[in-house]
């Protein structure tokens, strides 16, 4: 039984085997829902990477038009880096789960905000479909407060994240070989978490990648 019902099931004391037979049946259809997704991921890498491509080429778009209004009003240098972090509370309001946000230099150190949502619904419609038969099931029942699944359905979603990142990182790839994006110049790109650890996708200056060293 997953650690965060324990703490609940300890203070059920009637009808306890009930609970936690519930429970247990309710990790069955969340294992087996993300079984059936996996699977299909595999089965469509390619389709869900073109999808992801369509979709970010036009946020990357848009954000290239936000920043170009920025440095008109001499607010910003050249854009340097691009951070593409997952929101974890947006799942639980089905919102744009991704942030991308445009730095010059001064990167994360920059007060200037040139930021867009992404929805990256090539892979997260999946879960949402999953969420609300969870959802569903689970109000049926009037022992275990909704919190719980709160919490789960966080934890869901962090492990949604882990299952998209290849993807992205893979439209992203594909995505700075487009030289209609960024011209000459492709941004540092990177995916994590916002203003803390975050790992290189791609990036480099004067149109030549960095290599591994990032230099």
């Amino acid at each position: 039984m997953k650690l965060i019902y324990e703490k609940e099931l300890s203070q059920i004391f009637i009808g306890r085997k009930v609970a936690e037979n519930f429970l247990e049946e309710l990790e069955a259809q969340i294992e087996t829902g993300f079984g059936e997704f996996e699977y299909e991921c595999t089965c469509n890498h390619k389709n869900i990477v073109n999808g992801m491509k369509n979709s970010l080429k036009n946020i990357f778009f848009k954000l290239n038009l936000l920043y170009i209004n920025l440095q008109k009003q001499d607010l910003v240098g050249d854009m340097e880096f691009i951070y593409l972090s997952f929101l974890r509370s947006a799942i639980l309001t089905n919102s744009d789960v991704y942030q991308l946000n445009v730095y010059d230099r001064k990167g994360r150190s920059s007060t200037v905000e040139c930021v867009c949502r992404w929805d990256c619904i090539e892979i997260f419609q999946g879960f949402y479909n999953l969420k609300r038969n969870i959802e569903t099931r689970f109000r049926k029942q009037m022992k275990i407060n909704e919190y719980v699944l709160d919490k789960r359905l966080i934890e869901l979603g962090e492990t949604m994240n882990e299952i998209a990142k290849p993807f992205i990182i893979d439209a992203i790839k594909q995505l700075a070989e487009d030289e209609y994006l960024w011209e000459d110049k492709l941004p540092v790109i990177m995916i994590g978490e916002f203003l803390d650890k975050s790992d290189e996708i791609i990036g480099g200056a004067n149109g030549i990648l960095y290599n591994e060293t990032g230099h």
